[in-house]
């Protein structure tokens, strides 16, 4: 039985939306949108002309070459090579605007929820010869792994790359613009000096290419690996998927060791459930929403000029994530519950209006975020062990909030937060155990003429070792710059910078080194500790809050804020700064029911995963800190 879907309707930006990718089984969808499905299996044996599975087109293009606007072609597991057998790098995969293709099948099922993309692997290769070596480089000098990135390097490597040019083996790794001409003299003459090394230059130049439309092509399920061109010019631009005012919808798609791109050049894009890995840039397009995909591996992660990013990986990256708005028309950016592990040049940022939150940076390098000519929001985000910067920059609009920043090693001067000709405000958040390699703590500062910096509510602390003075070595301003600082504890206070509630008291972290003694690692606990003298001791004006800590708790608890990334105080309901049989006594009159718009005043203690309600979810979480506080 072939059944179909309406296609024309995936355009719509919405997440809702994908469900209408799964077919219904066994009944077909009767829509004014739907038109056929198209069938292709290389093992067929029928008519070949894609009528069902037994009839099936052996060769992908035959199948292209009839499909319309709202046809769907089923593709069976096997490896599809664009260039027919002929070894023509030109050759490439056309897939008309409005066309889907879905892979992951075994060759008898009915329906496309039937079929399983992991199992039955659909790959579509610019590995013409079959011959692509391994590029695990581990066991090989790393020369033209360091600047091809993809490739594998051996003793020849010197001669191919640093002989020519001797610069890119000379590289400073604190040049923030290190990535622009690293990749426009280093990388590309890398990829055409050795690409002989792991057999790819006679790789197709791109593998699929989408055709211009209003209509949205889907992607699902498929493998698209292997093309290699290193010329990215007007004639000719290659990668795995190559779009140019396209449209596209991507899902459960795998994209690898694509040279230049594994997927790039869409006017507009929808990834979901996809990982891109060895690609010297993973994905680009103009505009895009990805979420929940992988980023691995890559010498450039995620290019977008405007879109939203979520729940998201990017591990081992030469640059995970850039976004670059056009001069007066500034690009918006998203980034929510995202993980940024082990890459270095994290994220930058030019000309952009970016927003990002809840996510996490762990062991990067060079810096987490580089801005110019930005306004960017941070919240609820968390920095650990990395090596560079957290957030510098210059002409920089940037609020602060709710974050973390532990075990940071920032080399030269400079702070962990480092911005020039900047207005930067930073509220609740603490930074501890970050510093300099001589060592000196780093922790906020700002320079130039009219910049300023607002610190309200904020730990400064420095690691146990360090050689701290007065504050000013935690929270500096240079070269005309000011600083106005409340509510805050910095190590080493003296008063000298003024404002009201400001102390160098212990704030009293739970366990700021963990078992392994080290700060800034995953075993750390930079809550605070009961008799702390950060909690209650905010602010009292609640004017521009967050309504969410570190944690996602109520960022106010007992009546007043607290100074730092964490709210002391939930599972407390008496405020006592103990969770004990006094608190359950309440437990029963805070107990909200189904179809309650909100918890009863003064119940936020109670709600601790931060969903407005107080049930038994929360209650096992309370009795996990009243058993084991």
């Amino acid at each position: 039985m072939k059944t179909q879907t309406p296609l024309k309707l995936l355009s719509t930006r919405s997440l809702g939306i994908r469900a209408l990718v799964t077919a219904l089984c066994p009944f077909a969808v009767l829509s004014v949108y739907a038109e056929k499905v198209i069938y292709v299996h290389q093992a067929a044996v029928g008519q070949n002309d894609g009528s069902d599975w037994i009839d099936a087109f052996v060769d992908l293009h035959d199948a292209l070459a009839v499909a319309v606007e709202g046809d769907e072609l089923w593709i069976a597991a096997g490896t599809y090579r664009p260039d027919r057998g002929t070894g023509d790098r030109a050759m490439f995969f056309s897939v008309p605007a409005g066309v889907a293709l879905y892979g992951g099948f075994a060759g008898h099922e009915e329906c496309l929820d039937e079929r399983d993309w992991l199992a039955n692997e659909t790959i579509l290769s610019g590995d013409l010869n079959g011959d692509d070596g391994s590029r695990n480089c581990a066991a090989y000098s790393d020369c033209c792994q360091e600047h091809e990135y993809h490739g594998c390097g051996d003793s020849t490597c010197e001669e191919l790359v640093c002989a020519s040019y001797p610069e890119c083996c000379l590289e400073d790794p604190l040049d923030p613009l290190r990535p622009l001409w690293h990749y426009y003299y280093c990388v590309l003459s890398a990829e055409a000096s050795c690409c002989n090394l792991w057999q790819g230059c006679e790789n197709s130049i791109a593998v699929v290419r989408l055709s211009d439309g209003l209509a949205t092509t889907v992607i699902d399920g498929l493998i698209v690996e292997g093309s290699y061109s290193v010329h990215d010019g007007p004639t000719v631009i290659g990668g795995g998927v190559i779009g140019s005012d396209s449209k596209a919808l991507i899902l459960n798609g795998i994209f690898r060791w694509n040279v230049p791109r594994g997927a790039s050049g869409f006017a507009d894009v929808m990834v979901f459930d996809s990982v891109f890995e060895g690609n010297r840039t993973g994905l680009a397009a103009f505009q895009g929403e990805v979420e929940n995909s992988s980023f691995i591996e890559n010498y450039g992660g995620l290019g977008l000029g405007d879109g939203t990013v979520s729940n998201c990986t990017f591990v081992g990256n030469e640059g995970a994530l850039s976004v670059s708005g056009v001069i007066g028309d500034y690009a918006h950016l998203t980034i929510q519950d995202c993980q940024f592990l082990g890459n270095a040049y994290v994220i930058r940022l030019d000309t952009v209006i970016a927003e990002i939150s809840d996510s996490t940076f762990l062991g990067n390098s060079r810096y987490a975020f580089y801005v110019t000519d930005t306004a960017v929001s941070i919240d609820r985000c968390t920095f650990l062990n990395n090596e560079g910067w957290a957030l510098a920059g210059i002409f920089v609009n940037a609020a602060v909030r709710n974050s973390l920043f532990a075990g940071t090693l920032v080399f030269g001067a400079g702070g962990t937060i480092d911005l020039s000709h900047a207005a930067l405000r930073v509220e609740n958040c603490t930074f501890y155990a970050n510093g300099h390699d001589d060592p000196a703590p780093a922790g906020i500062t700002i320079y130039g003429d009219g910049s300023r910096a607002l610190v309200r509510n904020t730990i400064l602390w420095s690691r146990p070792d360090d050689i701290y003075g007065p504050e000013d070595y935690l929270l500096q301003a240079h070269l005309g710059a000011t600083v106005e600082v409340s509510h805050t504890i910095i190590e080493g206070w003296s008063g000298a910078l003024g404002g009201v509630g400001n102390s160098g008291a212990d704030p009293m972290f739970v366990d700021p080194l963990g078992l392994d003694g080290v700060p800034g690692t995953l075993d750390y606990d930079l809550r605070l500790s009961p008799g702390s003298s950060a909690i209650n001791a905010g602010d009292p004006n609640p004017l521009g809050l967050s309504s969410a800590d570190l944690d996602g708790h109520a960022r106010i608890l007992c009546g007043r804020v607290d100074i730092g990334a964490y709210e002391f105080g939930i599972g407390d309901y008496n405020c006592d700064q103990s969770v004990d049989p006094f608190d359950f006594a309440y437990w029963s009159g805070c107990m909200t029911g189904p179809g309650v718009a909100s918890i009863p005043t003064g119940c936020k203690a109670f709600d601790f995963n931060a969903d407005s309600a107080v049930d038994l979810l929360d209650f096992a979480q309370w009795l996990h800190i009243f058993v084991a506080p």
